[in-house]
């Protein structure tokens, strides 16, 4: 997803990101973002492809990709019916905000 290695949890609605990376202290006595980081959770590039047309993937992007992981616990058959005309805006029933 490009936020790097490090672990996603969703609290009070809200996605949070915990990277494993802090990344390296430079002369000027700052920190770089982590070295495996192109991406903030919430959509912010922080590094640049070398391609032209390469890009991160958006807040919205991760937030619809994140929506999606959270229903592959209950439902992990791509026949599942869930899969069918999935609808990011309707809930999974079964699925129960932590």
């Amino acid at each position: 997803m490009g936020l790097g290695e490090g672990t996603v949890v969703k609290k009070d609605g809200k996605w949070a990101f915990y990277p494993v990376g802090q990344g390296v202290d430079t002369l000027e006595k700052k920190r770089t973002v982590p070295l495996d980081a192109f991406v903030t959770i919430d959509g912010k590039q922080l590094q640049h492809g070398s391609r032209e047309n390469l890009r991160p993937f958006n807040g919205d992007e991760l937030r619809r990709i994140l929506r999606v992981g959270l229903c592959l616990p209950c439902h992990q058959n791509y026949d599942d019916p869930a899969y069918k005309d999935y609808d990011p805006a309707r809930p999974c029933p079964e699925y129960v905000e932590p």
